[in-house]
């Protein structure tokens, strides 16, 4: 047998980079290729037509149920996650990962799950550091891990990040990279040396087929990690701590998650527009004070015009203060 699924995750730049990977791979590929790239989920979902005119290989996008065909180029859709079981394809519109839907790091976990050594993971081009847990998934599980010299990427963020936090077996060149792929392809497999260690591919559960309720999945998060005092920007639900995970890994028992920098990229966000909300208050309150010590000065009631008019002015203080925050920020 061969490592006949490869699994390619990409993000920023990643149109150029496939075209220059998936170019170049011979007709007869004895594997199938399944590919994500965050893209907005709106998007159009013309990106496999766009890759068949430059790949000998027929490029299709993702449908449910598909069987998985070697010699295929298999596109994830916009806004669902590809997936893979043992002999076919699924989408999914589970929860978002990173943000994202499509997300690399589910297809590479569920590949690593349902093929084990068969795998052979791809990071291409991409800002931060989507598709490493994933890869270390599917290093985990026996599979072969290929990461795009950072270098050479338009985007270092995702291939930086797998090669720092995962023993990557190869990290080339994009101009290397298709005769590599299509020779591990070639090679046959070596006996697994034992069984897999337990990790977060194990809880990728479909929530219409979940086995049991909360109390189980929090149980399953227990093994692979801890309860942390942190909550979920999607769903406001506690999140665990993935300590067996490489990077370090947040998820919400409905299935959200996150790697530590984009968790801290999310609160960065949160916490400027809530400090936007607040200028925008303290701007508001301003202004109704102003009015009120307007209307007690037409009253010739100074003592309370005065009041008003010392509110007034501390809000615009305040508000002058957070605008300058945001502006160091």
């Amino acid at each position: 047998m061969n490592r006949d699924i490869v699994t390619i995750g990409t993000s920023g730049g990643g149109i150029e980079a496939l075209g220059a990977l998936l170019g170049p791979l011979p007709p007869d590929l004895a594997a199938a290729i399944f590919v994500v790239i965050h893209r907005h989920e709106k998007g159009s979902d013309g990106l496999a037509r766009v890759l068949g005119r430059v790949s000998a290989l027929p490029v299709r996008a993702a449908e449910h149920g598909a069987p998985v065909e070697r010699g295929v180029v298999v596109v994830a859709p916009a806004d669902r996650h590809l997936l893979l079981a043992d002999g076919h394809v699924e989408l999914s519109h589970g929860p978002r990962e990173n943000n994202c839907r499509p997300a690399v790091d589910p297809l590479f976990r569920s590949a690593a799950r349902a093929y084990g050594p068969r795998v052979i993971g791809v990071v291409l081009t991409g800002a931060l550091d989507d598709g490493t847990g994933g890869l270390f998934a599917i290093k985990r599980r026996g599979g072969l891990t290929v990461v795009q010299d950072p270098a050479t990427a338009a985007f270092a963020g995702m291939p930086t990040s797998a090669r720092d936090n995962v023993a990557v077996d190869h990290v080339v060149s994009l101009r290397d990279m298709p005769d590599l792929i299509a020779r591990l392809t070639r090679e046959e497999l070596a006996a697994p040396d034992g069984p897999p260690g337990r990790g977060e591919e194990e809880i990728d559960l479909d929530p219409q087929t979940a086995r049991s309720g909360p109390g189980a999945a929090e149980a399953e998060l227990d093994a692979l990690g801890e309860p942390s005092s942190l909550t979920c920007p999607e769903c406001h639900g506690a999140l665990w701590e993935l300590t067996r995970e490489q990077p370090l890994r947040f998820r919400c028992r409905v299935g959200h998650a996150f790697t530590a920098s984009i968790l801290e990229e999310q609160h960065v966000a949160e916490r400027e527009a809530a400090l936007w909300a607040a200028v925008r208050n303290l701007h508001e309150n301003a202004r109704l004070c102003e009015r009120m010590a307007e209307r007690f000065r037409k009253r010739n009631n100074e003592r309370n015009a005065q009041h008003f008019a010392d509110k007034a002015l501390l809000a615009q203080r305040q508000a002058a203060v957070l605008r300058a925050m945001l502006a160091d920020d």
